[in-house]
């Protein structure tokens, strides 16, 4: 049963993480600014989500931000979020290929 599933976000901003620190631990992704709406209470929860490594932050260099998107996303084991991909949420959903007979 895979746990993965669709949320809408507003994504603020995609930045590098590439650097090893002083213990030898290297740290390579890119993090998300993520703004999600509420649909119980009132306004809107700002998180940081990993996506990959440093390379992915290049998908965002034509983003203008902030944006509508879709991310694809499932649990990860610490109980967050791990971001698979994304899409535009104002751009039409790419069409599936009918299969070859």
């Amino acid at each position: 049963m895979s746990n993965r599933f669709q949320m809408p976000a507003t994504l603020n901003g995609a930045f590098p993480t590439d650097f090893t620190d002083d213990k030898g631990k290297h740290y390579n992704y890119t993090r998300l600014g993520v703004r999600i709406a509420q649909d119980k209470g009132y306004g809107f929860t700002e998180q940081n989500y990993k996506y990959g490594t440093h390379e992915n932050c290049q998908e965002f260099k034509d983003v203008e931000f902030p944006a509508e998107v879709i991310l694809d996303v499932s649990l990860s084991n610490d109980g967050g979020l791990k971001v698979h991909g994304w899409r535009s949420a104002t751009q039409p959903k790419p069409q599936q290929q009918a299969p070859k007979a």
